[in-house]
């Protein structure tokens, strides 16, 4: 049986351990669906604890879509990029 601190192969991503952090709907996205900085700091604070795997809740993935004013969006680059941070 597979320990928590066993590695864990996703797909052809290989995570370090099997620690996660859920999905947490925090609305903490601008109006063009770039993340603000609470939110940086909130996933930042979970990282530095130690999950290896950090998810986030569904945002759009067209600029059709409208699912809410705050919630992520990754249909332009700068979106990405944001998310990266």
């Amino acid at each position: 049986m597979p320990k928590l601190s066993d590695p864990i192969k996703v797909g052809k991503l290989t995570i370090k351990h099997r620690l996660w952090l859920a999905v947490v709907n925090i609305n903490w996205f601008d109006w063009f669906g770039l993340p603000m900085p609470p939110l940086v700091k909130f996933y930042e604070e979970r990282a530095r604890g130690g999950f290896a795997w950090i998810g986030i809740a569904g945002g759009n993935v067209l600029p059709t879509e409208f699912g809410g004013q705050t919630i992520p969006r990754v249909y332009h680059l700068k979106q990405v990029t944001g998310l990266n941070r």
